[in-house]
């Protein structure tokens, strides 16, 4: 016999599925899940008060993107809205190209990769909230690269130096081959880390 417990989560896992348009009878995932926590932060970020994000698709959260989407013509399900949002974004990223972000960046894998020295990238791009994203390679322990993982962080030029030089955030890697940082780049959300990094470079707290 199914505990209040468990009932309770099933219901929260048939209306996270709902909401990601996926058949209401098939079990959510984590990656599904993460879709639907990815879209909660990018609807706080437009300035929906929908609670604090926690992957499930409660009341707030299903009003919130019917309105953006009537608002924006997508359909209103997660899937759409991050279709929507990736056409979006990568009209607006930028090629971070500049060999003193780079550096800065192979630097922030420091901590992150074993071998941060033999990182390979990919597809490197900054966008408009301060998101920088794109792929990574490098080393195992063995010394044999271990393939290409989708990664978010964010930075900022600090212009007020001479010369010019970059601030940016430990990355987070998709290790596991989920897309939960793939996704954060493609919706293009998070605005608290990204004030975080410019509060870096003016001193303010």
């Amino acid at each position: 016999m199914r505990t209040m417990e468990q009932v309770g989560r099933m219901l929260r896992i048939c209306i996270a599925a709902g909401v990601a348009g996926l058949p209401m009878t098939a079990p959510a995932s984590a990656d599904e899940i993460g879709t639907i926590m990815s879209i909660q932060w990018k609807l706080k970020d437009l300035g929906y008060d929908i609670g604090e994000p926690d992957g499930v698709a409660g009341k707030r959260t299903k009003a919130a993107l019917a309105d953006l989407a009537a608002k924006e013509g997508f359909k209103p399900t997660a899937t759409s809205m991050v279709s929507h949002y990736r056409k979006l974004t990568r009209q607006a990223a930028v090629p971070l190209d500049d060999p003193a972000a780079m550096d800065a960046l192979r630097a922030a894998f420091e901590d992150v990769l074993l071998d941060a020295s033999s990182a390979r990238f990919q597809e490197v791009v900054i966008l408009p909230s301060g998101h920088i994203c794109g792929k990574v390679n490098s080393k195992n322990l063995y010394g044999a690269y271990v393939g290409y993982a989708h990664f978010a962080t964010y930075g900022s030029r600090l212009t007020l130096s001479d010369p010019p030089r970059w601030i940016i955030l430990q990355p987070s890697v998709d290790k596991a081959g989920s897309s939960t940082y793939r996704l954060q780049c493609d919706l293009d959300g998070g605005k608290a880390r990204g004030n975080q990094v410019r509060n870096l470079e003016t001193g303010a707290h």
